[in-house]
């Protein structure tokens, strides 16, 4: 996803990829050639989350995959609490990213790439704050979560990708089912 959302992009990107993509000796240098910087997954990476914030600081656009991990192309996994934390601690336009074809090219556990059409879908620019409604920091990084999901859901569909939501987060006691979010 990185390639084809950084070609699609109309602004120049950086992006996080788990540090293990940085050990071969030809694919390290070759991402950190398109300005990819190594994240620790699963550890508190405070000099990647460092890093990130200086370049969002700075103006750049910073490409983030929300789950974490390579989806199937057909369930959209949980959103993880680093951008909703950065987009806190930034205050920087969230853009969110529908992505259509690359479950084709490549994948999950397939070792080469085989073509298939490739489409990006961007969809309107929201803070962290626009989808806060509440004093309590649990519950909005909650409802950034949703609408971020939401959103995704949405941009994917548009590029032509149905996607679902894992059943293990559709709904939150506190918020009700995903979706419901307050639109700001």
């Amino acid at each position: 996803d990185p390639p084809v959302v950084s070609c699609a992009s109309p602004r120049a990107v950086a992006f996080m990829a788990k540090e293990q993509l940085f050990k071969p000796p030809v694919f390290g240098p070759l991402i950190r050639s398109l300005n990819a910087f190594p994240v620790k997954r699963g550890a508190g990476d405070t000099s990647a989350v460092r890093l990130a914030l200086e370049k969002l600081a700075e103006g750049h656009c910073l490409i983030l995959f929300p789950e974490g991990t390579r989806g199937d192309g057909a369930t959209l996994g949980p959103m993880q609490g680093g951008v909703a934390m950065l987009a806190k601690r930034s205050n920087a336009l969230v853009v969110p990213t529908g992505v259509f074809g690359t479950h084709r090219v490549l994948p999950k556990g397939r070792k080469l790439p085989r073509f298939s059409r490739l489409r990006v879908s961007f969809g309107r620019p929201f803070r962290y704050q626009d989808a806060c409604a509440t004093e309590d920091d649990k519950t909005n990084k909650a409802l950034f979560n949703q609408r971020l999901e939401r959103e995704i859901v949405e941009q994917c569909r548009i590029a032509g990708l149905e996607v679902r939501t894992s059943p293990a987060h559709e709904s939150s006691p506190e918020l009700g089912s995903v979706g419901t979010a307050p639109e700001s």
